[in-house]
C-alpha cells in the first residue's frame, strides 16, 4: 500500500475532516480500518467506507457508568472537491452515560484518536 498525504485538517463543528491527496478511498478506508483494529475497535454498524467503530461493552457502560471502558466513533470517506479524499470522524456516543467522569474520557479519547489519525498511512 502506497503512503497516503495528508494535505488538510479541519473542524466542522463536532467532526474532524482529514483531507488526503487523491488516492482510491478504499486505500484510505483500509489504513483507518487497520488502525482501528490495533487499537481495539472494532466495526459495529455499517462498512469500512461509512461505518461506526466501537470498543467495550454497550451494556456494561450503562449497569456500571464510567467504571467501564466504552467508546464509539463514527467514520465516513468519500471524495473531496478535487480528487482528494475526505475522512470525517465524529464521536458515535455522547459518553452521558458515563455522567462527568465518562464524557472527559470520551474527550481525551477522541483526542487521542485524532492524533492517531493524523498519523494514518
Amino acid at each position: 500500500m502506497a503512503n497516503l498525504q495528508l494535505m488538510n485538517v479541519a473542524q466542522a463543528g463536532e467532526k474532524i475532516i482529514f483531507v488526503y491527496a487523491p488516492c482510491p478511498p478504499q486505500q484510505v478506508a483500509d489504513a483507518a480500518a487497520a488502525l482501528m483494529h490495533r487499537e481495539g475497535y472494532r466495526l459495529e454498524q455499517g462498512n469500512l467506507m461509512n461505518g461506526v467503530w466501537g470498543i467495550g461493552n454497550k451494556t456494561m457502560r450503562i449497569l456500571f457508568g464510567a467504571f467501564v471502558k466504552r467508546f464509539s466513533f463514527h467514520i465516513m470517506i468519500g471524495p473531496g472537491l478535487n480528487g482528494e479524499v475526505q475522512l470525517e470522524f465524529s464521536k458515535g456516543m455522547s459518553g452521558f452515560s458515563g455522567g462527568v467522569i465518562g464524557i472527559a474520557k470520551l474527550n481525551t479519547e477522541m483526542n487521542r484518536m485524532q492524533q492517531l489519525l493524523r498519523g494514518l498511512y
